[in-house]
């Protein structure tokens, strides 16, 4: 919902990763969204005009708003990582270099992710890392998976949250990543 109030008010979904002028990684799409999540009083203190990891946006990132890790992760928020990375590059939603609008998804809102479950990402939930499709593999250690038995929880882009199969073919996966591929694809119910 979060990340669609953004698209609302922005015109696009939000970037997973935001760029300064000289090319470093600054803000990511978790940071972006944080003002559009219930229950965000730290949210107001995010400081826009440094990086994440700057001291003073360290300080207010050190608490990991549920929302951002699996309810059947063990440790839950108590590391930091998140347990949800952006499907970034060429083609997708939340492009960094240009991220989508609804109308840009020809595929369909149905039939692209935008979210995607990465058990024991490595990554802090404020970092501005995600799964860079055009990089090849999968994200963290621990890739597309979850401490759920058979596959991964994703978001699409039109609001809803799939259970993915581990065991499903990969050209469907790559479908899925792309908002304009013209894959026909079928989640099933």
């Amino acid at each position: 919902l979060a990340l669609h109030n953004y698209n609302d008010t922005y015109g696009s979904f939000p970037p997973a990763v935001t760029y300064s002028a000289d090319g470093k990684p600054m803000h990511s799409w978790r940071v972006l969204i944080w003002p559009f999540l219930d229950s965000n009083p730290m949210a107001s203190q995010y400081n826009m005009n440094e990086p994440w990891d700057s001291p003073s946006n360290r300080a207010v990132t050190a608490s990991m708003p549920m929302v951002f890790a699996c309810a059947s992760n063990p440790n839950g928020p108590a590391t930091g990582n998140t347990s949800y990375v952006a499907v970034d590059g060429p083609r997708t939603v939340m492009n960094s270099k240009q991220p989508a609008r609804i109308r840009d998804i020809t595929d369909g809102t149905s039939n692209t992710l935008l979210v995607v479950e990465a058990q024991n990402s490595g990554i802090h939930w404020s970092e501005p890392r995600d799964f860079d499709i055009s990089l090849g593999g999968t994200p963290g250690p621990g890739g597309l998976s979850s401490f759920h038995a058979g596959g991964f929880q994703a978001a699409l882009a039109d609001g809803s949250v799939r259970f993915i199969s581990g065991s499903i073919n990969p050209q469907t996966l790559q479908g899925l990543f792309t908002i304009d591929g013209g894959e026909m694809v079928n989640l099933g119910n």
